[in-house]
């Protein structure tokens, strides 16, 4: 049994890896592409900052927050003194999420794209 769980904790983590990595080359391929064809994509950066030897940077920021419903959990039943009474099993409240992402690219003075950066933990594809 112990190696069963190991097999699909493994599985998992291997999975969301799998999905970063596709993620970060689906970012990478806007390397080398202008940066017209980046403002078209995504619309005006939310920021647009000097960078070194006459590099700019694109930044882009997304947050939002999610709310995860509670459950209702079930509802089982206790004989107490003969009598039938109801009981609440599992109910958790509801729950907010803060999701950010915030992508940086460097663009050179040509308008070539030199790199893309990305950090948060609502960075999606």
């Amino acid at each position: 049994m112990k190696y069963v769980m190991t097999f699909f904790i493994a599985l998992s983590l291997s999975g969301c890896a799998m999905q970063q990595a596709i993620y970060e080359a689906q970012l990478k391929n806007w390397k080398g592409k202008h940066s017209e064809e980046l403002l078209v994509a995504w619309g005006r950066p939310a920021m647009v900052q000097p960078f070194a030897k006459d590099r700019e940077v694109y930044l882009y920021q997304y947050n939002r927050t999610t709310k995860k419903p509670g459950e209702q959990g079930y509802v089982s039943y206790k004989n107490i003194d003969g009598t039938i009474k109801p009981v609440r099993h599992g109910h958790k409240q509801p729950r907010l999420r803060s999701e950010r992402c915030e992508y940086r690219f460097v663009i050179l003075p040509n308008g070539l794209i030199e790199s893309v950066r990305w950090r948060g933990n609502g960075c999606t594809a």
